[in-house]
This record gives structure tokens, C-alpha cells and sequence, in this order.
């Protein structure tokens, strides 16, 4: 598939991706979260965003987790709003059949990039990316083990 996952070793990837993908820094909204500045829903709803627009541009959408381990089979999906176990399954998710992507595209979502309703579409040069700074190897199986269809 088109999905990658990246250890950055040195601290720059976040720079670069910052210039050239869309990218949400979820390891602030696990933070918020965790302090009860958001709900886990609130969190999951930055990504769903993040991933509609990037989907619609063809851009590429980048999840930085920087340190943390999101369980992102058990804990931050939801079914309406970021169904990882069908977004992480490139071939279900970027398929022929947009409604299995348009489950999360909102009504007033649901147009091209000429504003034209009800003509959303993946663009074809979609792809994502899960950025995680790395800290030990224990840390990159966690990251890597709480991914839908990582193995």
C-alpha cells in the first residue's frame, strides 16, 4: 500500500513533513486527552480532518505520534469518525468504491476542489504516514504493534 511508517533517528522529519504533507501532531491531543482538555473524540475528529483534506488534495497525511504509542486498534478508533481497522487497510480504504472512504467525509465536506457538491473524491496521489521519533527498539515494536494490519 501507500502507508509508511517513519522513526526519525535525528528530530527533522517533523520540520520537513511540517513544509511538505499535512500533518497533526497527535501526540498533543493524546496530551489534551489525558489532561481533559479534549475528548477522545475531539482528538480522533483532528485526524478524520486532517485525513479528508489531505485525501481530497492528494496530499500526504502524516500522524506524528513523536514518543507515545497510540493503540490505535483498541483505543483511538471510533467508527464513524476514524475506523482504523478500515483506514489502515489500504486496499479496503483506497479502493475503487469511494464509499468506503466516504463514511467520514461530512455532508458539507462532500465537494472537489472547485467546490462542486457531492463530487469528493481520493485524489490518487494520496498516502500516509505514521512519524514517531525513535527512542528504543521496544518503543518502535509498541508503535508499530497498536497499528490495524501492521504485520
Amino acid at each position: 500500500g501507500r502507508y509508511c511508517l517513519v522513526f526519525d533517528m535525528n528530530g527533522n522529519c517533523n520540520i520537513f513533513f511540517g513544509y511538505k504533507a499535512t500533518m497533526k501532531d497527535f501526540h498533543k491531543e493524546m496530551i489534551s486527552c489525558a489532561i481533559g482538555k479534549k475528548t477522545k473524540t475531539d482528538a480522533l475528529e483532528v485526524l478524520r480532518q486532517g485525513l479528508v483534506y489531505s485525501m481530497r488534495i492528494g496530499d500526504t497525511f502524516v500522524i506524528n505520534v513523536d514518543k507515545s504509542s497510540p493503540d490505535f486498534i483498541t483505543n483511538y478508533t471510533h467508527d464513524e469518525i476514524f475506523p482504523t481497522e478500515e483506514i489502515f487497510d489500504w486496499p479496503f480504504w483506497c479502493c475503487q468504491e469511494p464509499e468506503n472512504y466516504m463514511k467520514i467525509v461530512k455532508e458539507e465536506e462532500d465537494h472537489d476542489l472547485l467546490l462542486n457538491k457531492k463530487m469528493y473524491c481520493m485524489r490518487e496521489k494520496f498516502q500516509m504516514v505514521i512519524l514517531a521519533t525513535y527512542t528504543t527498539d521496544e518503543h518502535l515494536v509498541k508503535v508499530v504493534n497498536n497499528i490495524p494490519h501492521s504485520d
